[in-house]
């Protein structure tokens, strides 16, 4: 079988988005064929046309765990009618469109590199890149994560480890992206630099619901801005219901601005006149950090698109979409926590 990234480069026959879809296909197929007859071994059948690794490799490109999710949004995007960045269309299919934007957002790969690859011009690339990144963002984030699922379907999906937290309805966290020094403004080097990770940035509040799906991912804001304002500028309270629980880190104090009716559960603070916790704020801190880990655990999903290590100053104006774009695309990979709602007791 053909290595995938000889095929990305050399091959003559498909165009690189079919070479994926072929060669996860043909082992797929051969290794049902091997099934069927007992003197072979799965185990070495698996090692000698490199299932497992082609796998791997899908993930590697374009982040999805199958080609199923990426023809779902090759067919998405095949509904409307593009309207390119740089005014001229691009005569490429939409599977090869799509893979260079992934293989740029997921590995960062060069534009040059991508044009070898892809056999067109860099400008070509560029093109295509910036006019997905928009299509992307307008379809999987503007649309489908308008609005926060509702109590009910919280209620429905809550998974047990929240059984001592029936209400809670978000967890909220702030993330950080690195963003390449702005030597020629000094007032947005100032409002950028982070003192938390002790260089500039960009800063982001996402929320998760307790079944794991990223629900809600605000603007980027600069990096010296507080957790506190950015709740309060992102339009996440507009979400809250009266009765909603939310779970946050000890630096969302944020009793006060919630809505009249919705609290939030915070890790205990050690008071001042105290040498420990009591026996009941340990095992409460202990709980909401077992709740809270899945929406750090979406986050690192989110920071596994490469682009994302280090925006540039020529991305900055597209920085938000792409961001936000690598956030829709996490809720199309596998769930977080495994589908075992929290059983009812009559």
């Amino acid at each position: 079988m053909q290595c995938l990234h000889h095929s990305l480069v050399f091959s003559v026959v498909r165009s690189p988005a079919e070479e994926i879809h072929h060669t996860l296909m043909h082992s797929s197929s051969a290794l049902s064929a091997a099934t069927e007859h007992k003197n072979v071994a799965i185990s070495d059948f698996i090692s000698c046309h490199c299932y497992a690794v082609c796998m791997l490799q899908i993930t590697m490109y374009t982040g999805f765990v199958n080609c199923g999710s990426f023809h779902l949004v090759v067919s998405t995007l095949q509904r409307f009618e593009l309207v390119y960045y740089y005014g001229w269309t691009v005569q490429m299919p939409m599977e090869d469109q799509l893979l260079v934007t992934l293989m740029k957002l997921r590995l960062n790969v060069p534009m040059l590199d991508l044009a070898v690859r892809f056999g067109v011009s860099r400008t070509t690339v560029a093109n295509i890149f910036t006019t997905l990144i928009c299509a992307l963002h307008d379809v999987f984030f503007k649309q489908c994560m308008k609005s926060v699922p509702s109590k009910q379907k919280t209620v429905a999906s809550l998974p047990d480890c929240f059984s001592i937290f029936p209400s809670c309805r978000q967890i909220f966290d702030c993330t950080e992206i690195a963003i390449e020094v702005p030597r020629q403004d000094m007032t947005a080097n100032r409002m950028t630099y982070s003192s938390y990770k002790s260089k500039n940035t960009f800063k982001a509040l996402i929320s998760v619901s307790p079944n794991g799906a990223i629900v809600f991912c605000s603007d980027l804001f600069t990096g010296n801005t507080s957790d506190k304002e950015i709740v309060v500028q992102s339009g996440i309270l507009n979400t809250l219901e009266v009765g909603d629980l939310v779970l946050a880190d000890k630096g969302f104090l944020i009793h006060d601005v919630l809505p009249p009716g919705v609290t939030v559960n915070l890790p205990s603070f050690l008071p001042s006149d105290s040498r420990q916790f009591s026996r009941e704020q340990v095992v409460q801190s202990r709980a909401i950090s077992r709740a809270r880990i899945h929406v750090e655990r979406a986050i690192q999903r989110v920071k596994e698109f490469n682009m994302l290590d280090n925006i540039e100053h020529h991305q900055r104006n597209l920085a938000n979409r792409i961001f936000q774009v690598a956030v829709s695309l996490v809720n199309l990979q596998a769930p977080i926590i495994a589908n075992t709602p929290r059983r009812h007791t009559p």
